[in-house]
């Protein structure tokens, strides 16, 4: 291995020195830069504190409000009906009803409770049931919230009349004075004369997520007021006003979407118990906020305490976190400035000992390039290679031992001149070598190549890859210095020469097979060769297919895509593109027969045999396909198809057909369970119209009523003659009434239209219908027994067998 000479590196003691200054002081700016990032995170944190207790107050506080202000518009409107009431001599059910029912959007009921002395109970009930309210009754609730009749009591104040969109049904007849919050309630709208609202009640007959409320009272007076409020209270109150008002409804109707953020609860002020609240709206309160605001509202009498607190959703879209981002900033920031510092103080050693590393590296890159050097001239001679150096300046040119000795010379026997190479080069070569030299001096290639031939010491020619580049130039661009090397390739050239040679033989005998399309291509579909015969077959020439794909336009589509939905269920992937020829091919070969379309559109049936073409290693690198045409092969089987299932006088099919389109009929219909249907006639005294026009009269009466029939048949429906003057028509998917109406309408045609020269011809029918089971034998007789029936009952006429 190669020893690199020692170089100078810096004290130990200077170096770590250095480095714990540097590291010290980054270390206090990263501290310093560390306590502001904090002082700046809390003093936003706390503006961030500020900001959200401001907004939950703001929200609060509206929230409140709107509570207050939901309450006072319902004193609002029970003072409403009061003042409708006293500005009234009389006021009626439909009266009540029409006045309150745009008050009834957010409030239970309202109801009219007249005063009723016990002295004129019965009376009042009496005059309730002439009213129409046969069931009326003062009366009050028994534990078990069952109707009783009231007790006596100086004074009531029944339920009359109400009106309500919540509750099921008006307890009417109910007195007021029957409960404790009520008869509270009324003792005090009587003494105080002024709107009063009970203590929580539950609202009988309100759904139960309205039950728990509150009774909202006023009374009426009709008389002047006196002096005395208990002679006022003996003798001017009429009756009390009562609304019925859920807190439910009360705080949640027509809340708008801000409100789901915050949690109100509403109790009682009086009451003692902070865990029993009147009203608990469903948000849930989040606890960690420790965020609440509460304020008394004041309600007809009443002192309500609501509680208001913030919610995880509020918080969420209200409190931020900017703190986060400060000391994310901040402490990305120290980092930075510290790494910066540390960078800054650290740079002058780092520079020393890049320097000493960089000259370390350049005394090891020389040495490892001289070890190079040898090395690779001992590789270019081992393989064979002869180099050689040229100085355009002097011209000059060094050969190497390995290019002097592949040409037989020793190395006192050559020279360092131009002419030693250029002498030596054969005259056929030489105008090809000297313009690959010019074109790269000049620049116009990066690289010179050349293969030629090379006069060696016995005389013979050597074929040898010249190669080299311009490694120097001057200022103008001139070339200086070229370098490059000579191999021996006379092998190869003979291997290339002897190929050729089997290329033309091989070529030449695809060409002779003009009667064969001789194709081969890659995996891909490129062609690669496309003989004589292929260009006679498919109308392309050679020029235009080689090397480009398989053009689509040469087989047609339809078949591809059957051939391909094929391939793809037999096996089991799926088959697309050029795969779709030589997917079977494997180990041995697949025949197929294709429709081609030839370049000017004729259309030609071909077999082709698909082989697949294998390099050394067995593997498959491309496809030999051998296609003859069997145009006419096919045009005449499909001729003497025809022949054979056509009737030669009608032109219609025969019997042979019949028999088997009837087959296969039934194997479909007993699969698919459709019905199936004959049609059979044979022409009336036909016999007769033989002997009596002639036999070509008979032949001609024959094709115009086969001609007239067809016209009015489906294409589904096969029409045959099974011999002489006896038809039938086959009629799938057709029952049997079916099949008769087309009988029908056959009949009424031969008998509507005469025939030249013969008249009206007419002819007996049988219809019959397939049932499962049946043979074709028993089928056929069926409908024949019909056709004789027809002919039996005197002709002219349809007969059909039932099934």
């Amino acid at each position: 291995m190669t020893q690199l000479p020692a170089y100078e590196q810096l004290p130990v003691a200077q170096g770590v020195a250095s480095q714990k200054k540097a590291l010290q002081a980054a270390g206090l700016v990263l501290v310093a830069g560390l306590l502001l990032t904090a002082l700046l995170s809390w003093n936003v944190w706390r503006n961030a504190r500020t900001a959200l207790e401001q907004q939950f107050a703001l929200a609060a506080n509206e929230r409140i409000d709107r509570v207050r202000e939901r309450l006072s518009m319902q004193q609002s409107e029970l003072e409403s009906i009061q003042r409708f009431f006293e500005n009234s001599e009389q006021v009626s059910r439909e009266e009540f009803e029409h006045f309150v029912s745009p008050l009834l959007g957010d409030t239970l009921g309202y109801a009219w409770l007249p005063r009723v002395e016990q002295r004129n109970r019965a009376a009042f009930e009496a005059g309730a049931h002439a009213a129409g309210m046969l069931d009326f009754m003062i009366f009050e609730l028994t534990l078990q919230g069952q109707p009783i009749p009231a007790q006596q009591r100086e004074q009531y104040f029944p339920i009359l009349y109400g009106a309500s969109e919540y509750l099921e049904e008006m307890p009417l007849g109910m007195d007021l004075n029957s409960t404790l919050p009520g008869r509270d309630l009324a003792q005090r709208v009587v003494r105080g004369r002024t709107v009063e609202a009970s203590m929580p009640v539950i609202l009988p007959g309100a759904p139960p997520a309205d039950s728990t409320g509150v009774l909202l009272a006023a009374p009426l007076y009709r008389t002047s007021a006196t002096v005395s409020p208990t002679a006022e209270t003996r003798v001017g109150v009429q009756g009390i006003l009562l609304a019925a008002i859920s807190y439910r409804l009360l705080i949640e109707q027509g809340a708008d979407g801000h409100t789901e953020q915050l949690a109100l609860t509403m109790r009682d002020a009086n009451d003692p118990r902070p865990d029993v609240p009147l009203y608990r709206s469903p948000v849930t309160p989040d606890a960690t906020a420790e965020l609440v605001s509460e304020r008394h509202l004041s309600f007809a009498g009443r002192d309500y305490l609501v509680r208001v607190e913030p919610s995880s959703d509020f918080l969420r879209r209200n409190q931020g976190h900017p703190q986060l981002w400060m000391i994310f900033a901040g402490g990305l920031t120290s980092v930075l400035l510290a790494g910066y510092v540390l960078t800054l103080l650290g740079q002058r050693q780092r520079a020393l000992q890049l320097v000493a590393e960089r000259t370390a590296e350049l005394r090891a890159n020389q040495l490892e390039l001289q070890e190079n050097q040898a090395r690779l001239h001992f590789a270019m001679d081992s393989a064979g290679h002869g180099v050689w150096d040229w100085s355009l300046d002097t011209g000059n040119v060094f050969y190497s031992h390995a290019w002097k000795a592949m040409l037989g010379y020793r190395d006192s026997e050559v020279g360092a001149t131009t002419e030693e190479s250029t002498s030596r080069v054969h005259p056929d070569d030489q105008a090809a070598r000297c313009e690959a030299m010019r074109r790269h001096l000049r620049g116009e290639s990066t690289l010179y190549q050349s293969e030629h031939r090379l006069r060696c010491k016995s005389g013979r020619w050597l074929w040898v890859l010249d190669r080299g580049q311009v490694v120097e130039r001057d200022h103008d661009g001139s070339a200086r210095r070229m370098i490059g090397t000579q191999t021996d390739i006379s092998s190869r050239k003979a291997a290339e020469l002897e190929l050729g040679e089997v290329n033309s033989r091989l070529h030449g005998l695809l060409d002779a097979a003009t009667q064969v399309a001789i194709v081969s291509t890659d995996l891909r579909g490129f062609v690669r060769s496309f003989n004589v015969g292929a260009e006679r077959m498919f109308g392309y020439s050679a020029q235009e297919v080689i090397g480009r794909p398989v053009p689509e336009n040469v087989f047609v589509k339809d078949e591809i895509r059957r051939r391909a939905h094929d391939l793809s269920s037999v096996l089991g992937r799926d088959i697309r593109g050029f795969e779709v020829v030589g997917a079977l091919v494997g180990e041995g070969h697949e025949e197929h027969e294709w429709t081609c379309v030839r370049r000017d559109g004729r259309q030609l049936k071909i077999n082709l045999i698909i082989t697949g073409v294998r390099d050394s290693t067995g593997n498959t690198t491309g496809y030999l396909g051998v296609a003859t045409d069997i145009t006419r092969r096919k045009e005449a089987e499909l001729e003497l198809r025809r022949l054979s299932v056509t009737d030669a006088l009608t032109g219609i099919h025969n019997r042979r057909y019949f028999k088997e389109q009837l087959d296969q009929a039934m194997a479909r219909c007993a699969r698919s369970g459709e019905p199936l249907s004959l049609v059979m006639f044979d022409i009336d005294h036909f016999k007769d119209i033989n002997d009596r026009y002639g036999h070509e009269a008979g032949d001609t009466v024959l094709v115009t009523l086969c001609q007239r029939i067809a016209q009015r048949l489906r294409k589904v429906d096969v029409f045959c003659r099974l011999g002489g003057e006896e038809l039938v028509v086959l009629c799938p998917g057709s029952t049997v009434e079916q099949a008769w109406q087309l009988a029908e309408a056959l009949w009424q045609a031969l008998r509507g239209q005469p025939m030249d020269g013969v008249g009206v011809v007419t002819a007996s029918f049988g219809v019959a219908s397939w049932c499962p089971g049946e043979s074709a034998d028993d089928l056929m007789r069926k409908v024949d027994r019909a056709v004789y029936r027809a002919k039996r009952l005197g002709r002219d006429r349809l007969e059909r067998v039932e099934a």
